[in-house]
């Protein structure tokens, strides 16, 4: 991954190497940046299957942040991060959505 250090970057393989994820971290966050650079009429469609929901792609990243050293926690945010701006500033918050959802979930 580039602009990762190799010490987060082999964690972030280790984790891979579990098999947790559908998409290995690398290439959910790339599907992510894909997702939220998109077309804003992608945005607004909502994918009911698993395999091209880009939230999964989101969940998958954030349970992997929950899983890393705080070194590396912080390597790997600073690259979703980015994206979630991107995100947040196409999007509009749905005021309906659960207060507890993260901020990504409760977007329109």
């Amino acid at each position: 991954m580039p602009g990762i250090p190799g010490v987060a970057a082999a964690e972030i393989r280790r984790l891979d190497a579990t098999g947790r994820w559908q998409w290995p971290v690398a290439q959910s966050l790339t599907r992510w940046g894909r997702y939220v650079r998109g077309p804003l009429q992608v945005l607004a469609e909502q994918d009911s299957c698993p395999c091209c929901d880009p939230f999964e792609l989101r969940r998958a990243l954030e349970e992997a942040l929950a899983l890393l050293s705080l070194r590396s926690r912080r390597a790997l945010r600073a690259k979703i991060e980015p994206l979630d701006e991107i995100y947040r500033t196409r999007t509009g918050l749905d005021v309906f959505s659960e207060s507890d959802w993260p901020g990504w979930d409760r977007r329109f």
